[in-house]
């Protein structure tokens, strides 16, 4: 999917603002040719500024279609365009007082709400004429496939559902705290493991990212077998090619294809345990991959432990790095949660990363999800994060208002996004120091200094005055 514009009417500071994400079209050409497809929008803007508030107000707009719509107060008017098979629909959805609305190309439509009666669910049907009545279920194709929101302000708190909600769950919420487990245990990430693994594996220039990241993963994993439900493939007869694939299109798990190192390896634990498995060496075709996504799937195994490779030892997960482990929870939990047409909300994803690693992070996402249609939205102060997107892909805030940047941010220099992007404030304590001492002391103490200084302004402004 692909947001291209957001009206909000009010909400905490902002108050009919309104948006335009896609009005920039000279870089259409460049960010395609480029980079494929790449989806980014990225607010910035200096702290409370309200972007926390933008990215919970988008995800509340899908959290409140089906239920509760009377939680969120302000109306909206959100466009966006969405792929179905081969086919491209324009969709507008938008709130007015309790009411929602979805236009689909030309054609607008009210969505009953879903009310729960004592012993079952219902949709509520209104008498309102001249326009066509559908239940969220009917729509539910034209909405992002999933809302994957991984943030760590309290604005994201109402994103749970309860154990006992009745109804659709589109949005789902990961706060940081996930990022920092000793293991992978309970984490749900098996999928996410598997898919960068067999990305990997099929993408050198994938695997040269990670490792020039210090982050080269380990040719195996941990397994953990769950013998209640591995008895359902034991015994399973060996399926051809054209069968496999009919087996996985039904989803039929008491015929699911196993090949002969899986059914050895299940067959052998005799109790749940966790087991060496070289992961690197089965996920070699494209095959094995979906038999190892079945069997995640259906809960028959779970990767419970994984490692990096640091000159030639392998590290688990509870001796690595805060960092370390956040980047890789991170992406292992995105992967996991990977669909078509999936929005993904990232507050601050340079949080613990170092600069190498904010500089690479948005090129290593694409590289990842290039073949999946995923509009990705950031909030973020990294310099290194924004110079890697378009102008028209950047949104700054500022003084209540949303705004695309006056100036190229593409590759541009630190210190311009810095200066055009941020406000520069005025110097700090050391600086304003230095500039005393060189307005009261000769050129030879002036060089003496120089010596000590970083390329910057500052050493600049000493040269200037040397001058005179």
């Amino acid at each position: 999917m692909k947001i291209k514009s957001l009206w909000i009417q009010k909400y905490q500071k902002y108050e009919n603002c309104n948006i335009v994400f896609d009005e920039h079209l000279k870089y259409s050409k460049f960010q395609k040719e480029i980079f494929g497809n790449m989806n980014i929008l990225l607010f910035s803007g200096e702290n409370g500024a309200g972007k926390t508030t933008i990215l919970s107000f988008i995800t509340y707009i899908f959290r409140y279609i089906q239920r509760y719509r009377e939680r969120f107060k302000s109306d909206y008017r959100i466009s966006y365009d969405i792929k179905i098979k081969k086919s491209i629909f324009n969709v507008i959805l938008e709130k007015s007082n309790m009411d929602i609305y979805i236009k689909i190309n030309d054609k607008k439509y009210y969505i009953q709400e879903y009310k729960i009666a004592p012993k079952k669910g219902y949709y509520q049907n209104f008498n309102i004429k001249n326009i066509e009545q559908v239940t969220y279920d009917k729509i539910k194709k034209f909405l992002p496939s999933q809302v994957y929101v991984l943030g760590f302000d309290n604005s994201y708190e109402k994103l749970y559902y309860a154990s006992n909600y009745i109804g659709d769950r589109l949005v789902k919420y990961r706060p940081i705290s996930e990022s920092y487990s000793i293991t992978s245990r309970g984490n749900d990430i098996s999928l996410g493991i598997a898919h960068i693994y067999h990305k990997i594996i099929k993408n050198k220039q994938l695997q040269n990212m990670f490792e020039s990241l210090k982050l080269k993963l380990s040719s195996y994993v941990d397994i953990y077998v769950n013998i209640e439900r591995c008895s359902i493939i034991r015994g399973n007869y060996m399926l051809n090619d054209i069968d496999y694939i009919k087996v996985l299109n039904t989803g039929d798990i008491d015929k699911i294809y196993s090949d002969s190192e899986i059914e050895k390896y299940i067959e052998n634990c005799d109790s749940e345990y966790n087991k060496r498995f070289r992961i690197m060496d089965y996920l070699k075709t494209k095959k094995r991959f979906y038999v190892l996504n079945e069997l995640i799937d259906k809960k028959i195994i779970y990767i419970n432990e994984f490692y990096i490779n640091k000159n030639g030892i392998d590290i688990p997960i509870k001796d690595m790095s805060t960092g370390e482990k956040s980047f890789l929870f991170d992406l292992f939990s995105i992967c996991s949660n990977l669909k078509e047409n999936s929005l993904i909300i990232w507050e601050e994803p340079e949080t613990h990363l170092n600069m190498k690693w904010s500089k690479n992070l948005i090129p290593l996402l694409v590289e990842l999800t290039k073949e999946n249609n995923i509009q990705w939205i950031f909030s973020s102060h990294s310099t290194y994060m924004i110079k890697n997107l378009f102008q028209n892909q950047i949104i700054r805030l500022k003084e209540k208002r949303l705004e695309t940047p006056d100036f190229n941010t593409f590759l541009a220099n630190d210190t311009e996004i810095y200066k055009r992007l941020f406000e520069d404030g005025e110097e700090n304590l050391f600086e304003k120091k230095v500039f005393k001492y060189i307005q009261n002391n000769d050129h030879e103490l002036k060089y003496e200094l120089l010596k000590i200084l970083g390329e910057s302004y500052l050493t600049f402004m000493i040269y200037k005055s040397m001058e005179n």
